[in-house]
């Protein structure tokens, strides 16, 4: 009995999470986890997908990255889960093409990284140790670097001219 009402309860979770889900248009890809789509009465809607960090453009695997999101999902109708909003205001995302995760699957693809920090979605991080241990795109690299660090180190050099600038002017 004890089963039953957990799996009844499991059940009914996962319907009630997928009524919440709407059919958009795919209008646009802007890099490796970000969407833009559009709803039946043409509104626009900026999707960043759940649980992942995909590189940036200027990092090893960012161009392939916002290609393999456009070739899962450009101009093809997606099922959106709005889970919440971002900093940016922008929705964050779970997308789905039929069956198919397509968070999880950029991460499985080795196109982005699971973003540690915002999910408890532990499938992808069983995604992301199989596209490791297969050394998939970003993972046939030696030294991958995730792009929060990338970010993070790509605005310290961003200071320092400025910083070493004003050291030179009390020299």
């Amino acid at each position: 009995m004890h089963i039953t009402f957990k799996f009844w309860l499991c059940s009914f979770s996962f319907i009630g999470s997928q009524a919440l889900a709407a059919s958009y248009l795919v209008v646009g890809v802007s890099d490796g986890d970000t969407l833009k789509v559009l709803d039946s009465s043409k509104q626009q809607m900026v999707c960043r997908l759940y649980g992942i960090d995909a590189p940036e453009k200027s990092q090893p695997f960012g161009q392939a990255s916002k290609r393999a999101l456009s070739d899962l999902t450009f101009n093809r109708m997606v099922e959106v889960d709005v889970t919440g909003r971002d900093r940016y205001k922008r929705s964050i995302c779970k997308v789905r093409v039929g069956r198919t995760d397509i968070n999880r699957e950029q991460v499985s693809s080795g196109m982005a990284w699971m973003y540690r920090q915002y999910t408890r979605d532990f499938t992808y991080e069983a995604a992301e140790n199989t596209a490791r241990a297969q050394r998939r795109g970003v993972w046939s690299e030696a030294s991958a670097i995730p792009p929060w660090e990338y970010r993070k180190n790509k605005k310290l050099r961003n200071q320092t001219p400025a910083f070493q600038t004003q050291a030179q002017a009390f020299n």
